[in-house]
Formats: structure tokens, C-alpha cells, sequence
């Protein structure tokens, strides 16, 4: 005994038997559509989920150098500016002029252009091939009555059909 039969007491009439027939048929095509398409479409997710990854990789291999050189440059610079620094404390000890040129700040050249990324080519549904629904081929939700539609939904529930 099914679901429905237990819902109305397994007295259907013939007409009522063949919707309810048709409209379990219906369901069961479109859960295996649904269950192939979720298949195609995880395969799908992985690469996406990969190319993402790979994206942001991508930028963070990039932006170490960039970091890496800056950080080099201000060291070299810092460095460079103690060097230039102690002739001109020697000048102001013995009384000389000061060249103030020396302490002049240093700018840093770093290359942004690795900010500018573009998202990689992502599988959509369209490059998946997934199937679009059946027309004309058992009943669509709205052909069917709502005491159909809920004794599907409840066998749904449960685990029948």
C-alpha cells in the first residue's frame, strides 16, 4: 500500500488512480533530471572553486615580490641615509654648513599592476550542458490538483515514489 492509498483510504476512482499515476511519474523524471544535473553541475563547482584558488594564488605570488622589493629599497635607503648622514654631523660639530640635501626622503617604486586581476572563466550552466525541462510530458505541477500536489509532496517527504 502506498502513501496515497493510506492519505484517501485506497478509494480512487480509475480517473483519480491515472493522475495519481501520472503526476508520481512526473516526479520521479524530474528527481533523476535534478539528480543528473546536480552531478554535472559538481564536477563544475570543483573547477570554479580551483580556478578561484588559483586566482588568489596568482595575486599573492605577485604582490611577495612587490612587498619583498619595497621592503629592500626602504632597508638599502634607511641605510644609505646613516651613511650620508655622517659626514654632515662632522660639519656640525666643527661649526661648517650642513647639506640638508642628504636627509632628503627617498620614494619607494613599487608596481601596482598586479592588483588588476580579472576572474577567470568560470563554467556557467550554459558550458555544462545542462538539460532544460521536459514540455508536454506528463503533468506539470499546476495541471495538478492540490490534494495531489500535497500527497506528492508528503511521499516526497517521506522518502517514497
Amino acid at each position: 500500500m502506498d502513501m496515497i492509498d493510506e492519505m484517501f483510504g485506497g478509494n480512487e476512482t480509475a480517473a483519480q488512480e491515472g493522475a495519481n499515476s501520472a503526476a508520481k511519474k512526473y516526479v520521479a523524471q524530474q528527481g533523476e533530471q535534478a539528480r543528473d544535473d546536480l552531478l554535472k553541475l559538481f564536477g563544475a563547482g570543483d573547477e570554479n572553486r580551483n580556478m578561484g584558488y588559483q586566482g588568489s594564488l596568482d595575486v599573492m605570488g605577485q604582490a611577495l615580490p612587490q612587498q619583498l622589493s619595497a621592503f629592500q629599497q626602504g632597508n638599502t635607503g634607511a641605510q644609505q641615509t646613516i651613511i650620508n648622514s655622517m659626514p654632515q654631523y662632522e660639519n656640525a660639530i666643527m661649526g661648517r654648513p650642513v647639506d640638508y640635501d642628504q636627509f632628503r626622503s627617498q620614494r619607494i617604486a613599487v608596481d601596482p599592476s598586479y592588483m588588476q586581476q580579472d576572474l577567470p572563466p568560470f563554467i556557467t550552466n550554459n558550458n555544462i550542458g545542462l538539460r532544460q525541462p521536459e514540455q508536454g510530458t506528463g503533468l506539470t505541477p499546476d495541471q495538478l490538483t492540490p490534494e495531489q500536489m500535497s500527497a506528492i509532496i508528503a511521499q516526497t517527504a517521506q522518502g517514497g515514489m
